[in-house]
Formats: structure tokens, sequence, C-alpha cells
């Protein structure tokens, strides 16, 4: 049951009545909990916020007035409807202050308050489908790396990508899966990029102990409904929208790699992490050839722009696991690495050729001389010009 309720009336045949007379099942709700004072409402409270409240207006302790008070400030609060006799209407028509939902007279007319829970849930699940839609564009905005606003996310929140290829009838599962939050607070948003691709982004508003292991199963579960001719590759848990960008991409690395494997590698798993692809690239060649042949390709592509996920791809290996590797074998980075080969290959240039500088600079890969330039003096103390001016004075002397 989604819809948690709290009934608060002083009059136990009352409480009992609410509790039997109405169809709650029916309606997508539960009874968690009878009071019959605001007080003993607010101690039921601390141990679970309900969605709805059915309130007394007239109790001996703290009465429904005074309830409603209380509740009115705090920042998430439970939709309340006010039950009220004739002789108290006016004393009821106070709780409107404090932004009650509906107010019903009694005696109760159970199918009359059915028709008010009805409306109810109808604004709820409006509210709901308007909230989900907003975080889902902010999401997306943020893991495209666009403008978006942190401000409507908790900062405990913890978020994970997964990028999904699957055949063309994956999209019905996707949407009837994406749905509700899950109760353990999980919440799942699905972005179909193409008819085979799609992305997934978990969102979850406090920190969970095992949270990488709750979005795995489901991920695991959302496998087993696309069939076997699929491949779904996870990003790491981050915390933080900021960092979500980072989650995507590595799932998006993943999966480039996951396309490199022969099939019989690709069905071990329906669900792919660095980790496991790493494993399985590990086994294929040796790290100092696989090394040996990214340092032959950046050479042989040097004067392109050329990033580190490309070269990662080209050896079948993740681009965090190459990154780490390179640094262990050569002792640089993959920039320092490519700096170097350029700023070697641009000395070459200058002293054996008359290209302009601009013209070096794109010949070794920079599109913006004055970056060249920067790039050149900082690596050999000097403007290209004045290593240029440097190499015909000595071959003058």
């Amino acid at each position: 049951m989604k819809y948690k309720v709290l009934i608060v009336d002083d009059e136990p045949l009352i409480l009992k009545s609410l509790q039997t007379s109405i169809n709650w099942s029916g309606m997508d709700c539960k009874v968690i909990g009878i009071a019959e004072d605001g007080e003993e409402a607010l101690e039921l409270m601390q141990a679970g916020l309900p969605d709805i409240i059915l309130t007394d207006i007239s109790m001996p302790g703290m009465n429904g007035i005074e309830l409603l008070e209380q509740i009115s400030r705090w920042p998430e609060r439970p939709e309340v409807i006010i039950l009220s006799g004739y002789s108290d209407f006016e004393y009821a028509r106070k709780g409107l202050q404090y932004r009650v939902f509906d107010y019903i007279l009694k005696p109760i007319d159970p199918l009359e308050l059915e028709k008010c829970i009805h409306s109810m849930i109808a604004w709820f699940q409006e509210k709901e489908q308007v909230r989900h839609s907003t975080m889902k564009q902010q999401l997306y905005d943020a893991m495209m790396g666009s403008r978006f606003d942190s401000s409507k996310f908790r900062s405990t929140a913890m978020y994970r990508t997964a990028v999904i290829l699957a055949d063309d009838s994956s999209g019905l599962h996707l949407v009837q899966w994406e749905g509700r939050a899950t109760p353990e607070g999980l919440r799942r948003f699905v972005y179909s990029t193409s008819k085979r691709y799609a992305v997934v982004v978990f969102y979850i508003e406090s920190e969970k102990d095992g949270f990488a292991e709750l979005t795995a199963t489901e991920l695991q579960y959302l496998g087993s409904l696309l069939g076997d001719d699929m491949l779904i590759a996870a990003g790491s848990v981050v915390s933080g929208l900021e960092e979500l960008a980072e989650s995507y991409d590595e799932a998006v690395g993943i999966l480039d790699l996951l396309q490199t494997l022969n099939s019989a590698e690709t069905s071990q798993h329906r669900v792919w992490t660095i980790q496991e692809v790493d494993q399985s690239l590990s086994s294929r060649k040796t790290p100092a050839k696989q090394i040996g042949a990214a340092l032959a390709y950046m050479n042989e592509h040097y004067r392109e722009d050329l990033a580190i996920d490309q070269v990662a791809k080209h050896v079948a290996m993740s681009t965090s696991h190459f990154s780490a590797l390179l640094k262990q074998i050569t002792g640089s980075t993959f920039l320092e690495h490519m700096t170097e080969l350029r700023i070697q290959q641009a000395c070459m240039l200058l002293s054996g050729t008359n290209m302009k500088t601009y013209e070096i600079a794109n010949q070794v890969g920079y599109t913006d001389q004055r970056y060249f330039s920067q790039v050149f003096k900082r690596k050999m103390n000097m403007t290209p010009s004045e290593y240029r001016a440097g190499l015909s004075r000595n071959a003058d002397v």
C-alpha cells in the first residue's frame, strides 16, 4: 500500500467505524495508526509520517486545530481532512488557514469520505507526476553537464547511472519499470536516446548502505525483462549531483568497451561494471603489450584531437585502467605523454622547416596557436620563436 493514513478522534466508536467502513485497500491506502488526541497523534508521527490525516476538531488535550498548527511548521507535512460536528463548523473553518485539504461533517457518510479520499489521491498522483518530470529534467541536465539547480536535491542523495543496449522491443518494459519509488525510497528515471539505447538514473534521497547492491539487483531484474540480446553498463555510485556526469561517462565508456568483446564474453553477465570489464580484459593481453600498442597508436594519431578514451578503447581497456597502467609503465600521464610527443615533433618542425608557428601548431594537434605557444614555453622555457632564433644563432657560430 502506498498511502499511509492516521485517524485522530476521541470517540472509540468513530475510530473503529472509520477503520472498518472505508475500503482503504481499494484506494491503495492503509491505516497505520489511530490516536485519541493531537499529542498522541504527534507521538505516532515520530515513528513514521503518514500521507493522510483524518482528524476531529473537538478533543480533550491537544485538539485538532492545535495539531494542525504543529504540523503546519513541518517542511514535509501530511494532507489533512477535518472531521467536525455541525456545532463545530465555525471552529473547523479556522483550520482552513493551515491549508487543509477538505472538511467533512459528522455523522460521516462513508461514500462522501471515500469520494474525498479519491480526490486527494488524484491530487497526489498529479503532484507526483509534476515532481517526477521536474526531477527527471534536472537529472538529465546534470548528467549531460548542462546547468542545473541542485537546491531541489538533498545533499545526502546518492546516484548511479546505467546505459542499456537492447532490442527494439525494450521500450515498453523500460517505461513500465520506471514507475514510482521502491519501498526503499529508490527512484528510477529512464531516458530513451534511440530505439536501442537508453539511460537509467537511480536516485535515493539519503545515504544508504548497500545502495550499489540495491541498484545492481534492480538492473539484473531489468535485464531479465529485456532478454538475452542486451547489454547493461553500470557506472559507479556517486554522491552529489555534480558527480552524476562522471557516473554517466563511465557507463558510456563501459558500453563502448563491451562492444569490442565477443558475444561469448559479454554473455557472462547481464550487468557489467568497470571492475568486471577490467577483469575480463586483463587476461587478453599482457599489460606491456597493451601499453606498447597504445603508445604506437598515440604516435600515429598525435596530430588529431585525440582523447584518452579513444586510445583506451583502441587497446580494449577501460579508461581508468589504461590511465593507471600507462602511468605505472611509462611514469607519465596520458596528457604528459601527449604533450611531450607533440612538443618533440614541434621542435623538429621548428628546426627543420620554415613553417609558421600557427602551421606547426596545427600540424602537431593544437588548433589554438596561443595555447600551443603557452604549452611550448612551459615545456621548453622559451617561446617557439625564441627556440627557432636560438637554433639560427648556434648555426652561425
